[in-house]
This record gives structure tokens, sequence and C-alpha cells, in this order.
């Protein structure tokens, strides 16, 4: 998928296994997503309420990340590359869930009045 942009009325029809999003724009939504396998290059994320799910093994290139809220969100095994990160809220879930990043690492990422971001920068 290149290009798109994806709000609350469009969100139902993403497929977040095994894509591939170019230059896409996700924002102004709130979700409960179970597993994302995906690669992200050159997206921005903004005012998202991201409750659980899973990250697995994603690859994230150039994305920004601005005002988004995840909730016992995993990590696990992704690479950020020159991401940028502002005012992002990785926090427990209502279920006394941690947000974490096992396996994950940024490179070459900013990181801007965040809570509860802890990835590994390579």
């Amino acid at each position: 998928m290149s290009s798109e942009i994806i709000t609350q009325e469009t969100v139902a029809q993403i497929d977040w296994h095994d894509d591939c999003y170019l230059y896409c724009i996700f924002r102004d939504f709130e979700i409960r997503p179970s597993e994302i396998h995906s690669i992200f290059n050159g997206c921005s994320f903004a005012n998202l309420d991201w409750y659980g799910g899973l990250f697995n093994c994603c690859t994230l290139i150039g994305c920004t990340f601005e005002n988004c809220l995840f909730q016992g969100t995993a990590f696990a095994d992704c690479k950020f590359v020159e991401c940028s990160f502002t005012n992002c809220r990785f926090v427990k879930n209502n279920m006394d869930s941690d947000c974490h990043f096992n396996g994950s690492v940024a490179y070459a990422c900013t990181f801007d009045r965040n809570e509860g971001c802890n990835i590994a920068t390579g």
C-alpha cells in the first residue's frame, strides 16, 4: 500500500499481516489489533490510541510517531531505523500489562517528550 491516509473510517480495511506500507499516514484512530507483521517505510503515525497488540518482527524506516498512546503493546524483534518519537506514551493496559520492546532495536532514532519508551538503541 502506498501513499494512503488511514483514519478511523478506513482502518478496518487494513491487513496488518505481511504487508508493506510506503509513505502512508495513520492518524486519529483507536485500534485493538492482535498481530502486526509488516514493513513501514516513510509512514507517519499521529494521534493514535493503540491498545494491546503485538508488532512482531516489523521493520519501520523513516517513520514518525506523534502524540500516540500505546497501551500494553508489545514490540518483539522490531527494527526502527531513523524514526522519530514525539510526545508518545507507552503505558500499561487495564490488565496491568506493560509495553515492552523485547529484542527490538532503534537505530539513529530521535526521542522527545515520551513516557515509558525503553527500546534499546544501536
